[in-house]
């Protein structure tokens, strides 16, 4: 935005109205032109940061996750393929880091993504190997080395992460709760839960955060992540409500509430005698 430095001292200082005038318009040329190109670059910074981010992610097979699945034998191509990746249009990776998953009887370190539609749960191929080559007791909430990368990341890009648990969705099933006890000795907690149509929770996940100022700033993303996605599923069904509209004024089609009537009626006209039987 420096460029508009020179632009707006000759706009002070101009003596006619109509030159100003002019002024002002080109002004607001260049300035939608950055906001442009500035969007521009940072869908293309995105979309480099989830590419990379495909390249360290290590995604097991399904049978892997969960070892009660049992696979068809005509399925294991299916699932032996491994087509997973993140560089989908509209995702933003928005924060990233160490949790410790609370889990029956240990806690898990974790590296958590958080997208704007997904929380993934990792752990990095260091710590896995740290541990297999030593037994270390950590503390609940223990915050691994390095979480943080000094390039300005999120991440440590040098690093492998595998995928630990399927992604969390983020969208209005899911809810965050405030843990004040200390689950199994753990500090800084909160649990994130998911419902169904029903009302019914099919996950619980609780993490236990390093410190609480970190526990407040992942409650206030995944709040607002929520949120977001929330105003997006709002926004697509007004889209589709209103290229489905009923009065279809000013398109040029036929309103959708009088072409149901008329094929209706078309029906009504049909003997009964004449009219497909739908009956089992």
């Amino acid at each position: 935005y420096s460029a508009l430095i020179p632009l707006l001292y000759i706009q002070k200082h101009l003596p006619g109205n109509g030159s100003r005038r002019e002024l002002v318009e080109t002004i607001d040329t260049i300035q939608e032109s950055l906001r442009s190109l500035e969007s521009k670059l940072n869908t293309l910074q995105n979309f480099q940061r989830l590419q990379e981010l495909d390249n360290i992610l290590i995604w097991p097979k399904i049978d892997a996750m969960d070892k009660s699945i049992v696979i068809p034998e005509e399925l294991k191509e299916v699932v032996s393929e491994d087509q997973s990746t993140l560089c989908s249009d509209g995702r933003h990776l928005h924060h990233a880091g160490p949790m410790a998953l609370i889990e029956n009887p240990k806690c898990t370190e974790v590296y958590c993504f958080l997208f704007d539609d997904m929380l993934l749960m990792t752990r990095s191929n260091h710590s896995i190997r740290k541990r297999s080559s030593q037994k270390i007791d950590h503390p609940p909430g223990h915050v691994m080395a390095g979480a943080f990368d000094t390039s300005g990341g999120l991440y440590d890009a040098e690093q492998r992460y595998i995928v630990y648990k399927n992604p969390i969705p983020i969208d209005g099933n899911l809810r965050i709760h405030d843990i004040s006890s200390n689950p199994g000795g753990s500090k800084n907690c909160i649990s994130l839960t998911t419902t169904n149509r029903l009302k019914y929770c099919t996950s619980l996940h609780t993490f236990s955060l390093p410190t609480p100022e970190t526990k407040i700033a992942w409650m206030a993303l995944l709040t607002k992540a929520i949120s977001d996605s929330q105003q997006q599923q709002t926004f697509r069904k007004q889209k589709f409500s209103d290229s489905n509209s009923v009065d279809g004024e000013g398109d040029g089609r036929e309103p959708l509430k009088s072409t149901i009537q008329k094929r209706i009626s078309v029906v009504n006209k049909i003997p009964k005698r004449y009219r497909p039987s739908y009956s089992t």
